[in-house]
């Protein structure tokens, strides 16, 4: 699931590369959805059966379509350049693809096969795209939405739902979190990688702030209405931004030559501090209560806004080739470097 950001990356032309890696995060909401429903109308005995036996048969459908799908002409260029020619005509349905395959060959030493350590090398050369892109990961992880996410059914019966309705809730969420999904990967090449980071952030910011105070209350009516309310603005908030934008970044600003190794670092940077933030929600909520929770995750995300701002460029409607250049990491600026 998530080596697919890097394949859609180095198949998409740079005009529709951000809306095509959104998608994927789409999908992939539009899947939790399912499971929510899946799991509320499941809700006896043998409900599993059919909650993993849909799963398998979808999984199924997956494994089957990827069997036919092409190597990318990015991935085949360091191989073949005749492959990878080939498969770029493919991709882009014509056959003047030379402009587009230049930038591609320029960018590739063909006949290069780094050793481990001249790999390491390479990847310490081109940190500074991993600290954008796992950067990113990191702030997506410990912002707190999706530890929050997970213990959505509780903190629903907390604020005074029965058990069902809690369950229905969530249901609401992923409803939520699909649309506002769709809209961000249907806007992401026209308004920009970084003004649907800072905005998304910004409004997470505004919704961890208003539950850090109305969780104080949460005992009574309204102050339940109101979290409930304010979990949907942090779903969106999330959604718009580093739901679908972290994994585009990363995988537009890792160079070529180390892209399949950095998302493979930046896969591990995301579970190892998803964990740490599911197994740190009921410590530090038990600590400091619901209400310092969410003040904490709030500081977090204010933190995450400042590194965007400062860090992180703008790559809308540039080619992956104009990225490496633009970021320095392109291979002759690191060859006249080391010089």
């Amino acid at each position: 699931m998530h080596s697919a950001p890097a394949y859609i990356a180095e198949i998409a032309p740079s005009h529709l590369r951000g809306l095509l890696i959104a998608l994927k995060e789409t999908l992939i909401v539009l899947g939790i959805l399912l499971g929510y429903l899946v799991g509320y109308l499941c809700n006896f005995a043998s409900g599993w059966r059919i909650i993993w036996g849909s799963a398998s048969l979808l999984a199924c459908v997956s494994f089957v379509g990827m069997l036919f799908q092409p190597e990318s002409p990015r991935f085949l260029a360091s191989r073949s350049l005749g492959k990878a020619e080939e498969a770029l005509r493919y991709f882009r349905a014509c056959e003047n693809v030379a402009e587009e395959f230049e930038g591609i060959e320029d960018a590739v030493e063909e006949d290069s096969r780094p050793s481990l350590l001249d790999k390491i090398r390479e990847i310490w050369q081109a940190r500074k795209a991993f600290v954008i892109g796992g950067g990113l990961l990191f702030f997506q992880q410990i912002s707190g939405q999706p530890a929050v996410l997970y213990f959505a059914p509780t903190i629903f019966t907390n604020a005074g739902l029965g058990a069902q309705a809690s369950k229905f809730a969530s249901v609401l969420v992923g409803v939520v979190k699909l649309v506002a999904t769709t809209v961000a990967s249907l806007k992401v090449d026209s308004f920009g990688r970084r003004p649907l980071l800072l905005s998304g952030i910004s409004l997470m910011i505004v919704a961890l702030a208003l539950l850090s105070f109305t969780s104080v209350w949460h005992s009574s009516t309204l102050a339940s209405r109101l979290i409930i309310a304010e979990l949907m603005v942090l779903v969106t908030a999330y959604q718009i931004g580093f739901g679908p934008i972290s994994w585009l970044m990363l995988t537009e600003v890792c160079p070529l030559r180390v892209r399949g190794n950095m998302v493979g670092l930046g896969v591990s940077t995301n579970f190892a501090f998803n964990i740490v933030a599911t197994q740190t929600l009921p410590i530090l909520s038990n600590a400091a209560g619901m209400s310092g929770l969410f003040a904490l995750y709030c500081l977090v995300s204010i933190v995450s806004f400042l590194f965007v701002y400062f860090v992180v460029p703008e790559t809308k409607g540039k080619t992956l080739e104009e990225i490496e250049v633009l970021l320095g990491l392109d291979a002759k600026h690191q060859h006249s470097t080391l010089l």
